[in-house]
């Protein structure tokens, strides 16, 4: 049985004698985007343990290093910001859980338990109520998930079980009678944990991107695209983001998607500083390269939001350790029009560090607290605790409505 603090150091990859990924004229497809990140043969994941080398300190040149400012910086700055703690009726703080849809999906609890739990969250006077409503086939955490609102589905897929090993599986859940249907063996749980999904409503189809395999110690770039009807998943031979995992996605409401940030391996870790937009109806990406040179440390699971004209990205919090052993407590705004990054100034007290938060945007913010942007809540302390708080941030008047 792998003991915590063994689990703990391999919590992030195996990162000893690091392989650069292979290098040629052709645009990468399915068979090209997979990163080696051993250079040796995979191990059993309950065994892994792993020794941590240097962090690739170049990792952001492409884009730009983070600065302090300047002349080219050309950002303008947002005032009107602040966080504010809400009381937590009823929930268990845990980390590694997914949010989607208003739901909150598996995670490890305080007594480092990786819990099957699928709950139910509502905002409501300050309140944050967080019940049971339905749970998993298996414990997972570090897994990624879509909401398929149209059928009233969640797809599950991969994770870590509660022995810290891969969860190479998928299910579907029924979000009213709360049945769960194992998916048939597929290529989008090879890589299962720290995968990106999420579900376009405008081409009812959904999509699954990246992850890691402890087993196989890679990273992957690939895209998976899901069909509802068919409930199969099929790689798509299309070039994109660099393989990584723990990346930050958010659906917009033409149906494409933005994804942020995450970490792989380049010769050594690597967290990635870039934005990608996929395009839901070509299925495409396409990187939106910064104007300007400052840009925000690379980090895992940021917490993002996105404002309600979709003209600005919200960046902050996360773990830029492999092992979880570093957190932030930051805030950036990247200008979706500009493609200007900037720090984000925030009014009165800031919510202590944290990493592998949820993502949470709750049904009906735009209907009762229209100027939230998110909630920030639960996660991680640079000791892998559980942090048990929970914030939300407000927007200044002009930028209320359906933040997403």
């Amino acid at each position: 049985m792998t003991t915590w603090m063994g689990w703990a150091r391999g919590f992030g990859v195996a990162v000893l004698g690091l392989l650069a990924p292979s290098c040629g004229e052709d645009e990468p497809g399915p068979a090209d985007t997979t990163t080696d990140v051993s250079g040796g043969d995979g191990v059993d994941s309950d065994s892994l343990e792993i020794e941590v080398s240097e962090v690739d300190a170049d990792a952001g040149d492409e884009v730009g290093d983070v600065e302090d400012g300047g002349e080219d910086a050309g950002a303008e700055v947002r005032v009107g910001f602040a966080f504010e703690q809400v009381e937590v009726s009823r929930g268990t703080a845990v980390w590694g859980a997914v949010a989607v849809g208003g739901w909150l999906i598996g995670g490890v609890n305080n007594g480092q338990t990786v819990v099957s739990d699928i709950a139910a969250a509502t905002l409501e006077d300050g309140t944050l109520t967080v019940v049971k409503a339905g749970e998993l086939n298996v414990p997972r955490y570090c897994q990624c998930a879509m909401f398929d609102a149209a059928r009233g589905e969640l797809v599950v897929v991969g994770g870590r079980g509660r022995t810290f090993s891969d969860v190479a599986s998928a299910v579907v859940v029924d979000t009213v009678s709360w049945d769960v249907t194992p998916l048939a063996s597929n290529t989008a749980d090879d890589f299962p944990v720290g995968c990106a999904a999420f579900f376009s409503d405008m081409n009812d189809r959904g999509y699954v991107f990246g992850g890691l395999s402890s087993s196989r110690r890679e990273f992957t770039g690939l895209t998976h695209r899901w069909e509802p009807d068919s409930r199969t998943f099929e790689t798509l031979d299309v070039a994109g983001p660099e393989p990584r995992y723990d990346p930050a996605v958010h659906v917009l409401d033409d149906g494409d998607a933005l994804l942020v940030s995450g970490m792989g391996s380049a010769g050594a870790v690597v967290f990635y500083q870039d934005v990608w937009r996929f395009d839901s109806l070509l299925e495409t990406w396409t990187e939106l390269e910064p104007t300007t040179a400052v840009v925000p440390p690379g980090r895992r699971l940021a917490w993002t939001a996105v404002a309600p004209d979709e003209s600005l990205l919200v960046f902050g919090f996360g773990s830029d350790a492999p092992n979880g052993s570093s957190v932030l407590a930051d805030l950036w705004t990247f200008d979706l029009v500009t493609r200007v990054w900037a720090p984000l100034e925030v009014e009165g007290e800031w919510p202590r560090a944290r990493g592998f938060a949820p993502n949470w945007q709750l049904p009906g913010f735009d209907a009762v607290d229209n100027d939230v942007v998110g909630l920030l809540g639960f996660g991680t302390d640079a000791a892998l605790q559980v942090t048990d708080d929970v914030f939300v941030l407000r927007a200044p008047d002009a930028l209320r409505g359906r933040w997403h």
